[in-house]
């Protein structure tokens, strides 16, 4: 028999995105971000990405043609975008 993993039953999530008082407050903090999203990834939904949109209204959001694993199969296009997104 599986069981679910006790941490999800915990962590109240939304698209993927975790909603607790604790994760809110600090997403709510103005700094700079970026919202990387591999446009197949079934966890990280686009319903958390407006989410994280909504809260970080000075970030910046780019879709990859990815999965979930964006960061493991596109590494240098990520790579590029993080240094072209910060370094200015």
């Amino acid at each position: 028999m599986q069981h679910e993993p006790i941490i999800t039953k915990q962590i109240p999530r939304r698209g993927g995105l975790c909603t607790c008082p604790a994760c809110l407050r600090i997403l709510r903090r103005q700094f700079r971000a970026l919202i990387a999203r591999g446009a197949n990834d079934p966890f990280f939904t686009m319903e958390a990405v407006t989410c994280l949109q909504a809260l970080l209204p000075g970030g910046e959001t780019r879709i990859f043609d990815a999965g979930h694993f964006a960061l493991a199969t596109h590494a240098p296009e990520i790579s590029a975008t993080i240094h072209d997104v910060f370094d200015h």
